[in-house]
């Protein structure tokens, strides 16, 4: 009986494989298992941030940290001509760079006295070098409008005009305008001064006033900051520098800070106060002593003058 095989295609592919097999080693799957653990990287610096508070000194500051004298002196020196150790205020961050393999030794420090502004020392192959960054910052002009009611530094801090600055503007009226009768409640003034922004709008500082304009009962006042190469001038709508009215002691507007006060005698309000004068009322003369004596005419006393 003949049997023909059908298809032999079919079993060819199945023997080929079949043949490999003694060659072919097969990987067992086994359950894994914890990876063994790496040994943890040398710490190559440490970092700490020290906060200033009242009393600090940064040599004391340092010298908490761990840091040697011999080492704190020369990176205090190189930061002075950039910023004078006795800047400091509390509140300011010092970042200090510490090497642990070296028993602390100072590698850095890191100061950022005002917002946008960092100054870094740091050590170098010959000593130490202070570096002074500053962020790019945005220049944005700042409108502060409100009426007088009665001190005229609290009314242009109200208004939103930052203290320092009203400060000095109310110092530099003092030369041009009398508190004590031409400044009324409900008088108007606007304030016009600069404010530095970073490129996220965060604050960076306050620049300086640049006009400000009073609308008193008599008059209208309007004066203007410009910087000249003799410095920062003030000039009134004519054009008219009030150098020569800053030659005179100012009055004192009512309510100012001490700081505005210190050393100024207030106008008093007497006919002998005259506008922009600073000088009490003068106090009664004092007669000299009187004597009596005889007239050898009338045998009377009568009076003269000693």
């Amino acid at each position: 009986m003949l049997f023909r095989a059908a298809h032999p295609a079919r079993w060819l592919l199945p023997a080929m494989l079949f043949a490999a097999l003694p060659n072919t080693v097969f990987a067992q799957s086994e359950p894994e298992g914890p990876a063994p653990a790496q040994p943890a990287p040398l710490q190559s610096e440490s970092v700490r941030v020290l906060v200033v508070r009242p009393g600090d000194t940064l040599t004391r500051l340092l010298a908490g940290a761990g840091v040697e004298a011999g080492q704190a002196k020369p990176a205090i020196n190189a930061l002075a001509p950039i910023f004078p150790p006795r800047s400091l205020q509390p509140g300011h961050e010092i970042t200090v760079r510490q090497d642990p393999s070296r028993d602390d030794a100072l590698l850095a420090l890191i100061l950022e006295p005002q917002p946008g502004r960092t100054v870094t020392v740091t050590r170098n192959g010959t000593g130490w070098q202070a570096v002074e960054e500053e962020a790019a910052r945005h220049r944005h002009l700042v409108l502060a409008r409100g009426e007088v009611s009665g001190s005229i530094f609290q009314d242009l801090s109200q208004a939103g005009l930052p203290q320092p600055l009203a400060l000095g503007l109310v110092r530099m009226l003092g030369h041009a305008v009398d508190f004590q009768r031409e400044l009324q409640p409900g008088d108007e003034f606007t304030v016009l001064f600069e404010r530095f922004r970073d490129a996220e709008g965060g604050l960076l500082r306050d620049g300086e006033v640049l006009h400000a304009e009073f609308r008193l009962a008599n008059r209208q006042l309007s004066l203007w900051r410009q910087e000249t190469p003799n410095g920062a001038e003030w000039f009134d709508e004519t054009g008219r520098s009030l150098r020569r009215n800053f030659l005179r002691t100012p009055s004192t507007a009512p309510g100012s800070p001490p700081a505005l006060a210190s050393g100024v005698t207030r106008c008093w309000a007497s006919p002998a106060c005259t506008r922009g004068s600073i000088s009490p009322p003068r106090p009664a003369r004092r007669s000299s002593p009187r004597r009596t004596a005889w007239s050898p005419a009338s045998a009377s006393p009568a009076v003269m003058a000693g």
